[in-house]
């Protein structure tokens, strides 16, 4: 059964699947994006118009010039409010988690001194 009509996700119509775009590029066969021709064509103003992400522009800029930054990247890296104490002791308990099991693994293999894979070979020699 071969459907010739698909609903956008975005404006809620139905219209021909070829007013959808591909999902991959080159395969006639493959599945089309849940989003029409026109609703694509609108995002991508949008985003266009609304400029790079903050992120894109920190990676790209850095932090260490903020000058060269945007306002709203600038207020992104630099926030005005301090951070909150509670994820502050989350990150910390995670790092210290994260640094007990490295220590276990380390101590682990420091006390195998003979490799499974190298006691094999030593059972045909």
């Amino acid at each position: 059964m071969t459907h010739t009509a698909k609903r956008c996700t975005k404006c809620g119509e139905t219209k021909p699947l070829a007013e959808f775009y591909l999902r991959r590029a080159g395969d006639p066969s493959g599945p089309r994006r849940a989003t029409c021709k026109v609703c694509d064509k609108a995002e991508g103003d949008r985003r266009r118009a609304e400029g790079p992400s903050v992120i894109a522009e920190i990676m790209r800029v850095g932090t260490s010039c903020p000058e060269l930054l945007s306002d709203r990247a600038r207020a992104a890296a630099f926030p005005n409010k301090p951070i909150d104490p509670a994820l502050i002791a989350a990150w910390q308990a995670r790092e210290k988690a994260k640094a007990k099991r490295a220590r276990r693994a380390e101590l682990r293999r420091s006390q195998d001194l003979k490799p499974m894979r190298f006691a094999r070979m030593e059972t045909y020699a």
